[in-house]
């Protein structure tokens, strides 16, 4: 049985047995499942969970109060006159501090250095250790990345449509209630190095304050986390993500809510917009463009002046309706454009 927490741990480990280390894939295919859980959520499970958190951090109870998506939450909360006094202030930093770093600094101050930074590499990236590509950037991540950036930049994006006036006068304001944003699911690389640690290492830790974070990961969607109120959003029931495990779909939504309500998403981030080339404008080699008109993107292979034109003129690589990601086998056409028809990516 996993040991409970002390003030200073009796050893400190420095190595796996085989046994252990050989675990460690079950773990992470467990949390990747729950880091990815679709299923609409149970209002009364998620109540306890909030509750139980709320406690856990030293905070009161809030009143919890339920959405079907986090931008008809923000919507509906500016309506609010006095929203801010009728919220309370933005808890989702301390309730980190007191219980997940807290359950963190337990766990790492038991495991040698070496090992625990091995351990987070594994538990972080497929093909440990030649995890990097040659450009030292990871080839992919074993947990989804992207989710919260995509979803905030997205609501901002909506809130503009819907009215860009109203969004200049309360943009701060927005910004405010963004970070109040959780998605507990964020947490599945260090949730899953938690419970190999607990379980399997046998290391000593805090009941309550893991009991806490591991209902919320596999009883929440997206929540907002405010002194007096707790906003609980479902959970999206799509997901789609590329190769590298990033937040990503080509003409459609990355992220999807029952309600109807999405997110794009290219690559974990926005598609890139470029800007459009000039006359007399030189196209350096190697500069990632986009051809407006058939939404294809590709590299520039060769520009130069043509006296055809009168113009400047490029052989451009295409890769398609986006560029691939870096693992992929992917041989690009090549076709010729004037300089002028195309937009700068980089």
């Amino acid at each position: 049985m996993p040991k409970r927490v002390s003030k200073m741990p009796k050893q400190v480990i420095s190595e796996l047995s085989p046994e252990q280390e050989i675990l460690l894939p079950k773990y992470i295919e467990k949390w990747k499942a729950i880091a990815t859980l679709t299923q609409p959520i149970d209002r009364k499970k998620v109540e306890v969970a909030i509750r139980a958190a709320y406690k856990a951090s030293d905070f009161p109870e809030p009143e919890i109060i339920f959405f079907s998506n986090p931008f008809a939450a923000i919507k509906e909360i500016l309506e609010i006159k006095n929203f801010k006094t009728y919220l309370g202030k933005d808890i989702s930093g301390k309730f980190k501090q007191r219980v997940f770093t807290h359950l963190y600094h337990l766990i790492e101050r038991q495991i040698d250095k070496p090992l625990f930074y091995k351990l987070r590499n594994q538990v972080d990236y497929p093909g440990y250790p030649n995890h990097f590509d040659k450009y030292n950037n990871p080839k992919a991540f074993h947990f989804p990345m992207g989710i919260q950036n995509c979803v905030k930049t997205q609501i901002i994006k909506d809130l503009d449509r819907a009215d860009s006036n109203y969004l200049d006068l309360k943009y701060s304001e927005i910004l405010k209630l963004l970070e109040g944003l959780t998605i507990p699911t964020n947490w599945s690389s260090s949730t899953c190095m938690f419970d190999f640690c607990i379980s399997v290492l046998g290391l000593e830790y805090d009941p309550k304050k893991w009991e806490v974070i591991q209902e919320l990961m596999q009883c929440c969607g997206f929540i907002f986390q405010f002194e007096n109120v707790c906003i609980a959003c479902d959970r999206p029931y799509k997901l789609s993500f590329d190769r590298q495990n990033l937040l990503h779909a080509e003409g459609k939504y990355a992220l999807e809510f029952v309600d109807g309500y999405g997110v794009y998403a290219y690559h974990g981030g926005e598609r890139p917009q470029g800007k459009r080339c000039k006359n007399k404008e030189y196209i350096e080699p190697g500069t990632k463009v986009r051809l407006p008109h058939t939404g294809e993107y590709g590299i520039v292979v060769h520009c130069w002046y043509s006296d055809e034109i009168l113009d400047f003129d490029c052989y451009i690589a295409f890769f398609g309706e986006s560029f691939p990601d870096r693992e992929t086998d992917c041989r690009p056409y090549i076709f010729r454009y004037a300089a002028v028809s195309l937009e700068i990516l980089d």
